[in-house]
């Protein structure tokens, strides 16, 4: 449901959006404070993935970060954002049950790359 809602707010800005335009980027992850953390790796993943998206014949690359490092990757890796929920707004059954989510991750934005 809370996808659903971006998705919705993303394609009324892009009216003739077809089925096969876009790749979605589903999950890219790096293990937070591990050996692995903060050398650009998600960045890169970012990168890497729209150029296959790209090269296979896609328009745009979407993806949906709902933390702020990933925002920032994918910010870094040419990622634009297109429509954003902060977490506090988002009601399930009437009860705002992503309150507690705490600085800096504030939000689910969905960003998008275009070729």
């Amino acid at each position: 449901m809370l996808l659903n809602t971006v998705d919705r707010a993303h394609e009324l800005q892009r009216p003739g959006l077809a089925l096969g335009d876009a790749s979605d980027l589903f999950a890219v992850a790096v293990s937070p404070g591990g050996q692995f953390a903060r050398k650009g790796i998600a960045s890169a993943l970012f990168r890497v993935c729209a150029e296959q998206a790209r090269d296979r014949g896609f328009k745009r690359c979407v993806t949906e970060c709902t933390g702020h490092y990933s925002q920032t990757a994918g910010r870094k890796a040419g990622f634009q954002e297109r429509a954003r929920l902060a977490y506090r707004d988002f009601l399930f059954d009437g009860r705002s049950v992503f309150a507690r989510i705490g600085a800096p991750h504030t939000h689910l934005i969905l960003f998008e790359r275009e070729f």
